[in-house]
């Protein structure tokens, strides 16, 4: 990826993608042809929103590429990985892991620490009474692992974290393009 760093990022901008130039989609409206993309720079504290020219990207690479991806074994996070692997590769969901752990695995970068959480992202378009019943399991296996999951599933409408689509509420946060919205959770259940 070849891209022009505005002149009023942080020095660490240029920096971070001086040693790892690789970057991660975010949730943003763009114009044609553009792409909003995030910079991770080395604390939690350091991230940076840009937009890139898609001719410019050199490689992509999905969450779903990254659950085929054999994790190191040095923390908690890769362990819940490979824990929940055999289940969510055995659904019939598109899944992958995102997060410092999806980054890790996707750059090489070490970014993950004791205490990360997993990050993971399930794909379901439609969320139909089937759909449903087998996100509620997931959720019971991923509520089960020693460490902090936080899955995000990723509909035709934007993205509800797991957690709140399981938990009865009438209403529910989706993330969307144009930012988070409140819907009713009728309406996001086919």
């Amino acid at each position: 990826m070849h891209t022009v760093i505005p002149s009023d990022a942080p020095r660490w901008v240029a920096d971070s993608l001086h040693e790892t130039p690789w970057v991660v989609v975010r949730r943003a409206r763009c114009a044609h042809g553009v792409v909003p993309v995030g910079v991770r720079g080395a604390t939690r504290a350091q991230r940076h929103a840009l937009t890139v020219a898609l001719t410019t990207i050199a490689e992509v690479v999905t969450p779903e590429d990254l659950s085929r991806r054999e994790p190191p074994a040095r923390a908690p996070a890769f362990e819940a990985l490979r824990m929940v692997r055999n289940h969510l590769s055995a659904s019939l969901f598109r899944w992958g892991p995102t997060g410092s752990v999806g980054f890790e695995l996707a750059t090489g970068t070490p970014t993950v620490h004791p205490d990360s959480d997993l990050d993971l992202l399930i794909r379901a378009p439609v969320v139909d009474p089937t759909t449903m019943r087998l996100l509620r399991e997931t959720h019971g296996i991923l509520a089960d692992q020693n460490i902090r999951v936080d899955c995000q599933v990723e509909t035709d409408g934007g993205a509800v974290a797991l957690s709140e689509l399981c938990s009865g509420s009438v209403e529910l946060m989706i993330r969307t393009a144009d930012g988070p919205a409140l819907v009713d959770a009728a309406a996001l259940s086919r």
